[in-house]
């Protein structure tokens, strides 16, 4: 047996053994941008509505039904990805004059995926029922989402709100939209996009800051 194998094997029970003691939900809410196209009239001609203002809410169930009660898949890690499919996850959102949220969760089981390549890392809920799907991802390109791919140690902290998303759409695409945050708070940590003026402002002073550094060596040398 090779020690890739063994490894994964280990990480898969700690993985296992974390879903069976550990307990809570990931819930979040959001303001976004939409960039998409919709069809009023369901007849193939789309309006574009990018800009438009998409909020919402979501909440992902971090424990597993039993895999005996015959809803669910059991949870499957290989290359560096834990999957599983679950009744776990919850969305409401308000877009174009619409609400919308997924009322009809029993009867499509959430995938829900959380990814380590080493590196980055990634919890991604894809799902749908008769009229929505929809794909959440929270990202982390430096690899502190999480540890041993169990949900109890999600950290909120390290979610990149630039690189996270919100896809949605309808069973005939007469909707159809990506979001890109604005603003998302997750587990009562809130996350927002830098604003030009403050990116502005923090290119500036890291121009300055050889500057500074020279003034300080002078007045420490003279």
């Amino acid at each position: 047996m090779s020690s890739r194998t063994i490894i994964c094997a280990a990480a898969f029970l700690l993985a296992a053994l974390s879903y069976q003691s550990s307990a809570g939900t990931i819930e979040g809410s959001f303001t976004g941008t939409a960039s998409g196209g919709r069809d009023n009239a369901r007849n193939g001609t789309y309006t574009p509505y990018s800009g438009e203002p998409v909020t919402g809410g979501f909440s992902l169930n971090t424990d597993l039904p039993p895999p005996d009660t015959g809803c669910c898949d059991p949870p499957t890690l290989e290359d560096g990805k834990l999957f599983y499919r679950a009744f776990v996850f919850d969305f409401s959102i308000h877009a174009f004059d619409h609400d919308i949220s997924n009322a009809e969760l029993d009867d499509f089981p959430n995938s829900v995926t959380w990814a380590d390549d080493g590196l980055s890392q990634s919890l991604t809920v894809t799902g749908g029922g008769p009229y929505w799907y929809w794909v959440l991802g929270l990202v982390d390109p430096d690899g502190g989402l999480f540890s041993n791919f169990d949900p109890a140690t999600f950290d909120a902290t390290q979610v990149d709100i630039g690189k996270s998303f919100f896809n949605f759409s309808d069973d005939i695409r007469s909707y159809g939209a990506t979001v890109a945050f604005d603003t998302l708070t997750i587990d009562g940590h809130s996350l927002q996009v830098p604003e030009p003026a403050t990116l502005g402002l923090l290119g500036l002073g890291l121009l300055l800051l050889p500057l500074a550094k020279r003034r300080t060596r002078e007045k420490l040398t003279s």
